[in-house]
């Protein structure tokens, strides 16, 4: 199931920087959970999960995912009913339809449907369900609805956070504070968790783990689709 920014592709290359760095923390926090990509991929790390995100219907759907939900075949008429009117549908399926139902996975970015070689939405369907599988088979599974800076961590935690890009097509908005979150994952990092960031910047005084070329499907004016340089960085190394 596509979700915009999804981090599929490059969760081994996560991973092993993760790995590498982890020390023998034993819980994995994950505040912006979006499409599931990183946690169901690979084997099982660690004796407890931590995932969460702000927006309800992702959380309702990874939840219905550990209690064995089929989501089902969304056509165009169901998805344009569900965007007009979300709250009179089960947010599960919100969640699902207006992400895994949508052009590259954009939250309500246009129904994807089927083409005459694809059928989008049963591949959706069928990436949701494997997803499904791996997650149930984690140790210690906890989903819940908060946003980033309610979530605790500490000397014990692995975070990784994926947050919102600014400047891409459909993804981030103008709502996000990105000084307040640099300061939230340094105050997690005085605490002795390891906080490995996603981005395409590194904030200042932050120290690079790892980079990677991969070319861009988030499009904007200025960054249409071009090849960027995909950044692991932390605010600090403990132990």
């Amino acid at each position: 199931m596509r979700y915009q920014g999804g981090k599929g592709r490059l969760a081994g290359w996560i991973w092993a920087t993760i790995d590498e760095h982890r020390g023998d923390r034993t819980t994995f926090v994950e505040p912006f959970l979006g499409g599931c990509n990183l946690v169901t991929a690979g084997h099982d790390r660690f004796d407890a999960y931590c995932l969460s995100d702000s927006w309800g219907p992702v959380v309702a759907l990874w939840s219905s995912a550990q209690a064995c939900w089929v989501p089902p075949h969304v056509t165009r008429d169901m998805y344009y009913g569900i965007k007009s009117a979300p709250d009179e549908h089960e947010a599960r399926l919100v969640g699902f339809a207006a992400h895994g139902c949508s052009f590259g996975g954009i939250r309500w970015g246009g129904y994807a449907g089927a083409t005459s070689s694809r059928d989008h939405v049963s591949e959706a369907i069928r990436a949701f369900l494997a997803k499904a599988e791996r997650l149930r088979s984690l140790r210690d599974v906890r989903i819940v609805e908060s946003g980033y800076a309610s979530v605790d961590v500490d000397e014990d935690s692995v975070v990784y956070c994926d947050p919102p890009y600014a400047g891409l097509r459909g993804y981030g908005s103008s709502s996000w504070d990105q000084p307040s979150f640099v300061r939230w994952c340094e105050s997690a990092s005085r605490s002795g968790a390891l906080v490995v960031v996603s981005g395409y910047g590194v904030p200042a005084g932050w120290t690079e783990l790892a980079s990677r070329r991969r070319t861009s499907t988030l499009r904007s004016s200025d960054l249409g689709g071009t090849q960027r340089v995909e950044r692991l960085s932390t605010p600090g190394l403990h132990g």
